[in-house]
């Protein structure tokens, strides 16, 4: 009889494996998956789109633009921002939101005056 407790430990684990094999997430490899085309493929599309964003960067103080740069394209957190800058985490956080919230006013304007002018309208 020793062995019937060995055969349902046996049987129990093989139904723990099967259970966890259906659970299982398949991961791609990253060089198997297809990005769609972008922007930056067009040479042309990438350098009209820096354009765009060079005054209202420009309109942003050393700060914010710093904080900017390290939260948006370097993905660094705001507690590693302040770290980085010697500032404490709320500030990096401040900064972040502030520069975000006068970039996208900047861009709305821009947006706005080339729409008055005609550019990228309708031309009733």
């Amino acid at each position: 009889m020793a062995g019937k407790g060995y055969l349902f430990t046996a049987i129990r684990y093989i139904f723990v494996d099967r259970y966890r094999r259906e659970q299982m997430v398949v991961i791609e490899p990253l060089d198997a998956v297809i990005e769609p085309a972008d922007e930056a493929a067009d040479p042309i599309a990438a350098r009209l789109a820096a354009r765009d964003l060079e005054a209202p960067l420009a309109g942003l103080g050393a700060a914010e633009r710093e904080a900017l740069f390290l939260n948006v394209v370097e993905g660094y957190t705001a507690r590693e921002i302040g770290a980085f800058t010697g500032r404490p985490r709320g500030t990096a956080l401040s900064l972040i939101h502030r520069a975000k919230r006068k970039l996208r006013g900047a861009i709305e304007a821009q947006a706005g005056g080339d729409a008055a002018s005609g550019v990228g309208g309708s031309s009733r």
